[in-house]
């Protein structure tokens, strides 16, 4: 199994997670699921304070279905909360078991390890977790290139984390773009 993180999917996750230092974040994994391989193209912020379970999220889960964009939901991502904290979230497994019951394959978790962050944003710091057909849970691991690690670091250095709309955000502010066209366009002219 491999799973792929373009730059800019990559890029909103670290801003996002750079955006709530001392809090959990979540977002939806948008892509393609061919055979064994994963290819995450966008993502999409969905909580910073709630539980990714909760009815405004499932209204989020909803609207990120059926947008025609062509890009299906293929996992989740998450940052912990504590800075040294691993392992799968109890709420990230809850809610890619929620996706993987709605698309009937198997879901993916990109867990973000905070810890990673120090030195610039310059370091891999995603790891992933699939779900087999008996529900155990695979650690794989995700390879960045550099071009990646240096256009996540010129975003962190450039403070675009201040631009992340999260679903939450949007439901407070709604003229927001829970979708972040304005962020992905900031983050291609960083690099």
């Amino acid at each position: 199994m491999t799973i792929e993180v373009d730059s800019l999917p990559y890029a909103t996750i670290v801003l996002h997670a750079l955006k709530y230092p001392s809090k959990a974040v979540y977002g939806l994994l948008l892509g393609e699921a061919k055979g064994s391989k994963v290819k995450v193209n966008n993502v999409v912020p969905l909580a910073h304070e709630a539980s990714p379970l909760s009815p405004s999220l499932e209204i989020a889960l909803t609207l990120v279905s059926a947008r025609p964009n062509g890009e299906a939901i293929v996992g989740v991502y998450y940052a912990p909360q504590n800075l040294k904290e691993t392992g799968a979230s109890p709420t990230a497994i809850r809610l890619a078991q929620k996706i993987a019951a709605i698309n009937g394959s198997p879901a993916t978790i990109v867990e973000l390890q905070n810890v990673k962050l120090e030195g610039g944003c310059q370091n891999e710091c995603l790891t992933c977790r699939q779900s087999n057909d008996e529900g155990k849970w695979k650690e794989l691991s995700i390879s960045a290139t550099q071009d990646t690690l240096t256009t996540v670091s010129l975003a962190a250095q450039r403070r675009l984390y201040r631009e992340v709309v999260d679903f939450e955000n949007h439901l407070d502010s709604p003229e927001s773009d829970f979708y972040n066209a304005a962020l992905a366009a900031s983050i291609l002219e960083a690099y």
